[in-house]
């Protein structure tokens, strides 16, 4: 999990802002488990996260779903599709990533 601390942050702001992150990406994982095979756009997942409570941005969604991938846990579909809430730009779908045995348990 990551958190780019690009305003130099230290202490406890910094503390708080890797705790923020670690919840946005824990959330995001959660709603992938709990909808097997689900593939979705950040915007989707953004839905998503507002109907469990979780009042996120959308960069840092995609920012979280991003990382996700570069750590193996979701990938991205290949499917783009053009939201109804974006700019009219194209956006990947993503899905949980499954790779063992133990990953597909999740989905059980």
């Amino acid at each position: 999990m990551s958190y780019y601390n690009t305003t130099h942050q230290q202490g406890a702001e910094l503390t708080a802002a890797v705790a923020r992150t670690n919840k946005q990406e824990a959330a995001i994982i959660e709603i992938f488990k709990q909808r097997p095979g689900l593939q979705a756009t950040p915007w989707e997942v953004l839905s998503l996260c507002t109907l469990t409570g979780h009042n996120f941005l959308i960069g840092s969604v995609r920012r979280a779903m991003t990382d996700l991938c570069s750590d193996n846990i979701l990938i991205k579909t290949g499917e783009r599709v053009v939201s109804d809430k974006g700019v009219g730009s194209p956006e990947h779908k993503f899905m949980m990533r499954v790779t063992s045995v133990e990953n597909l348990k999740l989905f059980n």
